[in-house]
């Protein structure tokens, strides 16, 4: 993971075609000062320009995502309250992608496959645990 920016800036374009979908990126990899303004000397470190196409799937059996799903949404629901709660807040936040080369992502995504492969936990007991695990990433 790269932390030599801060900030994406960019312009998404999706497109409906009659089997999927094409999406347009035109991104600029941004570099902010210490008070959190666009850095005036470099501004952006990198253009990032991307083309993908999606196709629908057809004939794909999808139980084993949907059985995820089942098992993981309360868990999931919970991750999006939590967040929404600090957004909520209205204070500042610095959200650190990584510690220790760790990416925030991984805690939570083993988590939800240790509760998919039926580990059982309250949601007080993940109350508890987003905010010990997530409150790290989180810099004033």
């Amino acid at each position: 993971m790269r932390d030599d920016y801060q900030v994406l800036l960019g312009h998404n374009r999706q497109t409906v075609t009659p089997t999927g979908w094409i999406h347009e990126e035109d991104n600029f990899k941004m570099v902010i000062d210490s008070e959190g303004n666009i850095d005036a000397q470099q501004p952006y470190l990198a253009k990032e320009i991307g083309i993908a196409r999606y196709d629908r799937i057809t004939e794909h059996d999808f139980a084993p995502g949907y059985t995820y799903l089942e098992a993981t949404s309360e868990f999931w629901s919970q991750v999006r309250a939590y967040w929404r709660e600090i957004e909520e807040d209205g204070k500042r936040q610095r959200i650190l992608s990584s510690i220790d080369r760790m990416p925030m992502f991984m805690p939570m995504f083993m988590r939800a496959q240790a509760i998919a492969e039926g580990e059982s936990f309250t949601a007080e007991e993940n109350r508890i645990w987003l905010e010990e695990t997530l409150k790290p990433f989180l810099a004033d």
